[in-house]
């Protein structure tokens, strides 16, 4: 087993967290993960040792574990790659917007902040702040558009949606959370609890614009990879929600994302 191997285990990396704070005794580490026996986290402790991650030394009768945090190095390296080959990719959409080759405010921007990414999309739709609310926030509007939606419309009430596309597994499309801000017609906030992405919060915010609304959108708490293959996605669905806003058929989702799709970092 090497050192990526050693820590793809969580319990693992709960058990270098720990070691990162300070050094700590054997009895004390199986005490911080009660859902494991005492032989499991000697098992734990064994790996991270052979790889060379932790070391052990005797005091009496215990056993005090220590990080080696310079085998760490290798993992920082790793990742530093994929860090740059992102920071390039945005790099390169940031030049294509400066130079006109994106000029349709209705693409959305990505902001990295380490290894995870903020989605934001700046919506201008001409539709009053209560019908776009509406659309947003009445699970048969919203079902119209995203797919199957359930809200409780108020904070600490619950959002559960169910995207009508793309085609995968429904277990893998269903998100759930609970609902941060509600102030209607002006901002809707919840949290994004989906099995197949990291836990994160979204957001939306109305302001009159004219006589119509400025929608902005914001997905944080993504990593970096999921939040690129999210972007397109969420550029077809708020092309859908704009169509059913204008009651005319709403384009494919499928389709909406393989035309958007190259105008934004590849994320495979």
């Amino acid at each position: 087993m090497d050192v990526f191997e050693a820590v793809a285990e969580p319990h693992r990396r709960a058990l270098l967290d720990l070691l990162a704070e300070r050094e700590r005794a054997a009895g004390e580490l199986v005490a911080s993960l009660p859902t494991l026996t005492q032989p499991a986290v000697s098992r734990h402790l064994r790996i991270l040792r052979e790889v060379g991650l932790v070391e052990v030394r005797p005091d009496g009768q215990r056993r005090i574990y220590t990080l080696r945090a310079d085998r760490l190095v290798e993992i920082e390296d790793w990742l530093d790659r994929y860090r740059r080959y992102w920071r390039d990719h945005l790099d390169a959409l940031e030049r294509r917007r400066r130079e006109g080759q994106m000029t349709d405010d209705r693409y959305g921007e990505l902001e990295i902040d380490g290894d995870h990414a903020t989605i934001t999309f700046r919506r201008h739709l001409p539709h009053p702040v209560e019908t776009v609310w509406a659309a947003l926030t009445d699970s048969a509007e919203r079902g119209a558009w995203f797919g199957e939606t359930a809200i409780d419309g108020r904070a600490g009430g619950t959002i559960e949606m169910v995207a009508a596309d793309p085609p995968a597994a429904v277990g893998a499309k269903r998100m759930t959370g609970r609902i941060l801000v509600w102030d209607p017609p002006h901002v809707l906030e919840h949290e994004w609890r989906q099995r197949i992405v990291e836990d994160g919060v979204v957001r939306y915010e109305l302001v009159e614009d004219g006589a119509g609304t400025l929608l902005t959108l914001t997905h944080r708490g993504l990593s970096v990879r999921n939040a690129t293959g999210f972007i397109p996605g969420t550029h077809a669905f708020l092309d859908r929600l704009d169509a059913h806003l204008s009651a005319v058929p709403l384009p494919s989702w499928e389709e909406r994302y393989a035309e958007t799709a190259p105008a934004y970092p590849s994320w495979s």
